[in-house]
């Protein structure tokens, strides 16, 4: 037999909620409502790059700041094309003075052994070789100059290759050869 509950028209039967579904709306939209976030943040990061470009392009296509730029770029080429001379400067005179080693002092003391009577007419330096060429009215003041010659400390060797007679005079020339400075001198 079948019961009959004469009350269960009036009992309420509990609705369904769909909360579940409520649920996976909102977070879908919170999750599309992030990506569309996210995107905007990146366009408006974008279009701040884009503006940022745009300031800089228009600030090196001016023509002011060209000019200024080429006027550095000359001088910065005229700076370093200045410092390689200088530089090339400083190295050739260390050269010089490694190879000037015909001073006046030495100059000096080859003129203050030159004996009277005996006069020089050209003076060549090769290296260290120095070569006197000179003439004098008496033999043996040729022999006196080559001899004060040794006696000069620069002048480590003196060699007199030929003395000529002439009508009036006798020409010659001495072959000595010089000491470095620094150098273990006679």
């Amino acid at each position: 037999m079948k019961d009959f509950n004469f009350f269960g028209p009036y009992i309420s039967t509990p609705k369904r909620t769909r909360s579940k579904g409520i649920f996976v709306v909102v977070l879908l939209a919170l999750v599309f409502a992030a990506i569309i976030f996210y995107q905007y943040s990146l366009y408006q990061e974008a279009k701040g790059l884009e503006k940022d470009i745009d300031e800089i392009q228009s600030y090196i296509d001016d023509p002011k700041v060209n000019e200024d730029l080429n006027r550095v770029q000359e001088k910065q080429m005229k700076g370093d094309s200045l410092q390689e001379a200088f530089t090339q400067l400083e190295t050739l005179e260390l050269q010089l003075l490694q190879t000037d080693i015909l001073s006046d002092e030495i100059m000096a003391d080859i003129d203050s052994q030159l004996p009277q009577g005996v006069f020089l007419s050209s003076i060549n330096l090769n290296g260290t070789n120095l070569s006197l060429v000179g003439f004098s009215e008496d033999y043996d003041d040729i022999a006196q100059f080559a001899h004060n010659l040794r006696a000069v400390q620069s002048v480590q060797t003196v060699f007199v290759p030929q003395i000529q007679k002439n009508e009036t005079y006798y020409g010659f020339s001495i072959l000595s050869t010089l000491a470095k400075e620094g150098q273990n001198e006679n």
